[in-house]
């Protein structure tokens, strides 16, 4: 169709070439889509007879006003747009700034004509990606290479910002989930802060930490562990409003600013819908992935006035949360606050301790009481801690944190090193009594615990494997593997008699007893009563003790305080006791004259 044909039934014309050779189609796709604005049908008719040369295959929808381009451009696309600077509607750079408005991501090229080259160049640095000159109009190859190189360069341009783009996403929020990221978070709570402290208002910090995630990530694998992520962070997004902020802060853990709260009951609300939704099963391929959460609530400026601090106090409440049994809402007090200093202080001084033990550890002893003729045959090493700064501090205290520290082998190697010297001392006396030492699970699963820990300190004081006795947990047996039996057989090939420490507050088990060489069954003391107890507690006693009976092994009542304790120990036929009533646990305790509590015969010990 001809540039001077017009189609009676739309303002504007097309035109369609059909494929040719071009010059240089390195970079060209099969068809281009090109808007022409042009009023001038002279001068239409030469642009169009060029784009014939120059372009390949091309689609052209030729119109005379701006308006019109504008309608144009709302509902289709184009590869590019060519324009007159001057238009019956638009003039100079106006009509570039026009077009920019509508298709800022479509390449733009002026036509300029004789006297307009200074203007063309204007709207190039507006935003247009080249200009030609009509007194070239005819020149294919400059036209050519013009709206090639324009439509490259635009697709560079176009290029670069979805890289920086994607830059920007990827430096403000998480990949997996899309959330915003600790970075954009702390900026968040950092203008929270600002805003809360200029207007006067309040907000809430939630910090998520989800349970059991780490199981989902080790049995399912880590694209199943992303996928629970995406959907939390969804689910959790859907229970706030816009204004709020839900933030992957690393790992599996998230937190939620709240603007404009301060009802306690109403967050407290919205924490345990939080909890609900996550616990809701998570579909994965053939698997149904579960976790739990446990969530820290801290407020501005009640619980902290800076981001720092609010943080701090947010994480503090969800770890007493986790303490409580996980799937819990914990809000911050100041209580938190004081024991995480105390804890910190102690793990200062933990460490300090470690670096010459004997100056700061002490190894205290308690009688394990032979309940049918009194003879103490057996103590229970225990250890004792009296900071020269924080004072005495007890076992369940800095057990855990030494655990968690990565520390419990030190002191393991400390309480057994010390009490094989006390061993060595007590035999050269002429005195035979089993030491009992606790050996924690990570001491225990040593591959080189026997090797180079144990027989190193029996030989260095000189002393048989039957002057000790280890105690474990039932945790540590849940292994159940061929290590676990192999270091329990060494460890009886010294002659160490093994006792379950704590028994009936972990995972016991028949089989295991059955199956490990265990000698000694300690029971643990919330189990221990008298004649006057329940019904309930007695029958429960009295089962274990036949237990460990008709296992062959001796049983211990651990936590034994009172004289109707001892005594229905003993109707029951307990073997030992161990606890107040007898001894406390002491610093220079002694084997007696035959070995006896006190030099007292059974009948004084039992008031019989």
């Amino acid at each position: 169709m001809g540039a001077a044909d017009h189609n009676t039934t739309s303002p504007y014309r097309r035109i369609k070439s059909e494929p040719i050779t071009m010059l240089n189609s390195t970079a060209i796709k099969d068809e281009y889509r090109v808007l022409l604005l042009e009023d001038d049908s002279i001068d239409c008719r030469a642009i169009l007879r060029a784009l014939k040369k120059s372009l390949s295959s091309f689609e052209c929808d030729s119109v005379c006003l701006l308006s019109e381009a504008k309608e144009l451009a709302e509902s289709k696309t184009y590869d590019i747009i060519l324009t007159d600077m001057n238009l019956p509607d638009s003039n100079g750079i106006e009509t570039v700034t026009s077009l920019l408005a509508i298709v800022g991501k479509t390449p733009i090229v002026i036509l300029s004509g004789t006297d307009d080259d200074t203007i063309a160049l204007e709207a190039v640095h507006a935003g247009a990606q080249d200009f030609i000159s009509k007194r070239y109009i005819n020149d294919v190859g400059l036209i050519n290479r013009t709206l090639r190189h324009a439509i490259e360069r635009h697709q560079l341009k176009l290029g670069l910002e979805k890289t920086r783009d994607r830059e920007r996403f990827l430096a403000h929020y998480d990949q997996c989930t899309s959330l915003p990221n600790r970075v954009l978070f702390l900026d968040r709570i950092q203008q929270a802060v600002i805003q809360a402290r200029r207007s006067g208002s309040v907000f809430a910090l939630f910090f998520v930490d989800l349970d059991r995630f780490k199981h989902v990530n080790d049995s399912i694998g880590h694209a199943a562990g992303d996928e629970v992520l995406r959907l939390v962070g969804a689910r959790m997004k859907s229970l706030v409003r816009d204004s709020d902020t839900v933030a992957r802060f690393g790992g599996d853990e998230f937190v939620v600013i709240l603007q404009f709260s301060n009802d306690h009951s109403a967050m407290q609300n919205l924490a345990e819908r939080m909890i609900k939704e996550i616990n809701q099963p998570i579909p994965y391929g053939h698997h149904q992935c579960a976790v739990g959460a446990s969530i820290g609530v801290a407020c501005y400026p009640s619980h902290a006035q800076s981001p720092e601090h609010l943080l701090k106090n947010a994480d503090m409440a969800m770890y007493e949360a986790k303490k409580k049994g996980r799937n819990q809402v914990q809000f911050f007090n100041q209580n938190m606050s004081e024991q995480q200093s105390r804890s910190f202080s102690i793990e200062q001084a933990l460490q300090n301790a470690l670096r010459d033990p004997d100056q700061h550890f002490k190894l205290h002893f308690q009688p394990r009481v032979n309940l049918i003729n009194g003879e103490v045959r057996a103590v229970e090493a225990l250890i004792r801690w009296n900071d020269s700064k924080i004072g005495n501090i007890p076992p369940d205290q800095f057990i855990p944190l030494a655990e968690d520290l990565g520390l419990i082998e030190k002191i393991d190697e400390w309480v057994l090193r010390t009490a094989c010297e006390k061993a060595s001392q007590w035999n050269s006396e002429n005195t035979v009594v089993r030491i009992g030492v606790n050996i924690s699970g990570r001491s225990f699963n040593r591959q080189d615990f026997v090797k180079q820990v144990v027989e190193p300190q029996l030989k260095e004081y000189g002393i048989s494997g039957c002057a000790l006795e280890f105690e474990i947990t039932e945790g540590v047996l849940l292994a159940e593997n061929q290590h676990l039996l192999e270091q329990l057989r060494a460890i009886k090939a010294l002659g160490i008699t093994l006792a379950i420490d704590d028994f009936g507050t972990g995972f016991s088990s028949l089989n295991y007893l059955n199956r490990f060489p265990i000698d000694t069954l300690k029971i643990d003391g919330s189990f221990i009563c008298d004649e006057q107890s329940k019904k309930s507690e007695k029958a429960l006693l009295k089962a274990i003790i036949a237990l460990g009976e008709a296992l062959s092994m001796n049983v211990v009542a651990e936590c034994v305080e009172t004289r109707l304790q001892a005594q229905y120990l003993q109707s029951l036929h307990c073997d030992e006791g161990q606890g107040y009533y007898w001894c406390k646990p002491i610093l220079d305790w002694r084997p007696q004259k035959n070995y006896l509590v006190a030099g007292a015969n059974v009948k004084q010990l039992l008031g019989r």
